[in-house]
């Protein structure tokens, strides 16, 4: 065999694994990538799975605490109603007193309406406060993730 019959082999030869290495690199480059964006497609689901679930927790957390505002709001209004009543009747109380003879009486009764009166708004206040810091702490027990 001559000389160039086998450089003509040779570059037969290197041609054909050179076409043959491409060959495989493209295919695992698109193996790759195709495992790639398998992975990154799995990581979004999961993603999404946990912020749906988060936000979930967080409605569920608010709709409870809406609910739980609205009840106090309702025994807050309750206690008003219940405190009205004893105050207009020791109103009556106070104005029957009049017609009694002791004079004494009646300045007490009154001073003593007046102290019920302020004692009654003040635990009102009081009493909603620690309600809203209670739903509050409530709310953020609830809307924390596990």
């Amino acid at each position: 065999m001559s000389l160039y019959a086998y450089g003509a082999a040779s570059l037969l030869a290197l041609v054909l694994l050179a076409g043959t290495h491409w060959k495989a690199y493209v295919s695992g480059k698109a193996e790759v990538r195709a495992e790639w964006t398998a992975a990154q497609l799995a990581f979004q689901t999961n993603t999404r799975a946990k912020e749906a679930a988060i936000t979930k927790q967080l409605n569920e957390a608010r709709n409870a605490a809406t609910k739980r505002e609205t009840k106090l709001r309702s025994d807050a209004a309750g206690a008003q109603l219940s405190a009205d009543k004893l105050r207009d009747e020791l109103a009556n109380i106070s104005n029957s007193l009049p017609s009694l003879p002791a004079n004494s009486s009646y300045e007490r009764a009154n001073t003593l309406a007046f102290v019920l009166g302020e004692c009654t708004t003040a635990h009102g206040i009081l009493a909603q406060q620690a309600d809203r810091i209670t739903s509050d702490r409530q709310t953020l027990i609830d809307a924390w993730p596990n």
